[in-house]
């Protein structure tokens, strides 16, 4: 399969607002302009936090799956694990986004 030209030019990062359709205390991305992952990261205590992933793309926003629960070292900030979320594998994630979309989901 031949590499997309956008997987040069992925954004990561995180912010505090999005469109996907839920409230989150952070929204980590993976973004190239067309398509999206986003993961909605809310902080449930010290060392929990619950993450929820929405594929976005084609004009359709979809939630991917259920709500994850994942453990955090206390020290963490919400925005931190965020971020490392967003940049553990862009790639993968805008596969992802554009498979999801693709199949008509």
């Amino acid at each position: 399969m031949a590499p997309n030209p956008a997987d040069d030019e992925i954004e990561t990062g995180t912010k505090t607002d999005s469109d996907v359709p839920t409230t989150a205390d952070v929204y980590a991305y993976a973004d190239d302009g067309q398509h999206a992952t986003v993961w909605a990261i809310n902080r449930i205590d010290d060392q929990t936090v619950d993450v929820l992933t929405y594929r976005c793309g084609d004009g359709l926003i979809e939630q991917d799956g259920q709500v994850k629960e994942h453990h955090v070292e206390p020290d963490t900030t919400t925005q931190q694990f965020a971020l490392e979320v967003a940049e553990t594998d862009p790639e993968k994630a805008l596969r992802l986004a554009r498979a999801y979309h693709k199949r008509g989901y």
